[in-house]
């Protein structure tokens, strides 16, 4: 029942996972024909900001993504796992105009006139397959935003 490698096996499925999604990405002082750094040690895959869970069921969503600059309990991601994109459901974000109200009366003559009008972006609901919780949104440049995930230590 015990096995004491049972960290160093996981440590390398992980890797293998990461590596799948960037096969031509090399980290820093590993060369292209190496497998393994300075240290003799196999070599990681790219680095993640976090592994994300569904807050539900605890499910693995994703293995290799980036936290949104401003807003630190968010992620984004090309590649997940445990996911589903609802296509069905469509849902529209339309961009803050007024970023000053000093400057309202100017934006809103504008927006009258057509000049300043941004275009709304579209998002696509993403649900965990196991328990169908809502977890991200599916964007048209095809990036994941994570927003309802427990984040852990990459």
């Amino acid at each position: 029942m015990y096995d004491p490698a049972i960290d160093e096996d996981n440590q390398q499925w992980i890797d293998k996972q990461r590596k799948m999604y960037h096969p031509n990405q090399h980290l820093p002082g590993v060369g292209p024909s190496s497998s393994s750094d300075n240290s003799g040690n196999p070599s990681k895959g790219p680095l993640s900001d976090a592994v994300l869970n569904c807050p539900a069921c605890m499910t693995t969503l994703c293995i290799d993504c980036q936290r949104h600059e401003k807003y630190h309990h968010q992620f984004r991601a090309m590649f997940v796992i445990n996911c589903n994109i609802i296509h069905a459901e469509i849902l529209r974000y339309k961009p803050n105009i007024t970023k000053n109200r000093h400057k309202k009366k100017k934006k809103s003559k504008d927006v009258a006139g057509g000049s300043c009008t941004e275009p709304e972006e579209v998002f696509h609901p993403v649900h965990c397959s196991t328990c169908k919780t809502e977890v991200a949104m599916y964007d048209k440049d095809e990036v994941y935003h994570f927003f309802n995930v427990l984040s852990s230590v990459a």
